[in-house]
């Protein structure tokens, strides 16, 4: 059956126009219409469903990516560097038979990290200014914030070694 959209009225399949207004016919039209309309809305609610699925894959990634910086800045204000222990201006050398004993303390001077580990480096020079030799020592007691300890470089005495000087060489 076909009807007319402007006055309602009903025809048969081989009709085309109305009689009455002369509008062309159309079978089930509204059926096509209300066919399209709800293609639409399903399309609309996949297209959502879709960018809200985006969205939480979005805001997860975000919260690992967020997670790892706060993981890596904590671990990086707890790890020690070298700036945070010092070697302290009242170390000294000691010549005893053929040995030079090198003695003086480091301070951890951070306020918050603990030096689980740390090496002390003595490098030697010759009167031009030339490394001759290296020598170290380390220790592996926890150094609190604060803390100073001392430490001792033993090393045998060349005879050649002109001038000394310290580093912190390592630090955990």
């Amino acid at each position: 059956m076909k009807k007319c959209r402007k006055c309602k009225k009903k025809y048969n399949d081989e009709v085309d126009f109305c009689i009455y207004c002369g509008k062309r016919l159309s079978k089930g039209s509204n059926n096509v219409i209300v066919a399209v309309v709800i293609v639409i809305i399903i399309a609309m609610l996949g297209i959502g469903i879709s960018l809200l699925e985006q969205k939480k894959i979005h805001d997860t990634k975000q919260a690992i990516e967020d997670y790892k910086y706060q993981k890596m800045v904590k671990e990086y204000k707890s790890t020690p560097t070298l700036s945070d222990i010092v070697i302290n201006d009242d170390w000294a050398v000691e010549k005893d038979g053929s040995y030079l004993y090198i003695r003086g303390s480091v301070t951890n001077i951070s306020s918050s990290k603990i030096i689980s580990y740390f090496e002390v480096e003595a490098k030697f020079f010759d009167s031009k200014g030339n490394v001759i030799d290296s020598d170290w020592t380390n220790d592996g007691r926890d150094l609190e914030p604060g803390e100073t300890r001392q430490f001792e470089i033993m090393h045998k005495n060349s005879g050649k070694i002109y001038d000394i000087k310290l580093s912190i060489k390592d630090v955990k």
